[in-house]
């Protein structure tokens, strides 16, 4: 399978051939942040721009991470988050519900995910 790059163990982020790998074994909660839509098999569509992106949108797809990783009840509980290269968009979104999920500042979840 395509790098994916584990935040935990039940959050990931890769691109957009990493997502589309992950929607064929049907292990995992495959989102597609990508405006670009080149994975439309994926379980949520949720395309971001590439500049400004609403809070609003950020909020409720970190809720609904949440919500997936928390339930771990299906075996879809791991989350991946990609985009075109997995790296900008599906780094915010995942950067965004680690620093809500933890309390941190937006920066600190970066470090986590860079590290």
């Amino acid at each position: 399978m395509h790098e994916i790059t584990w935040i935990g163990s039940n959050l990931g982020i890769t691109d957009d051939v990493g997502g589309l790998e992950a929607t064929q074994t049907g292990e995992f909660t495959v989102i597609n942040v990508g405006e670009e839509n080149r994975n439309p098999k994926a379980d949520i569509l949720a395309p971001l721009p590439w500049f400004s992106v609403d809070k609003n949108l950020l909020d409720k797809l970190s809720t609904v991470i949440e919500e997936i990783i928390r339930d771990n009840t299906t075996p879809k509980a791991r989350v991946i988050v990609h985009d075109v290269f997995g790296m900008e968009r599906s780094g915010l979104v995942v950067a965004w519900t680690i620093s809500r999920a933890n309390g941190i500042s937006l920066d600190d979840a970066y470090a986590k995910v860079q590290d």
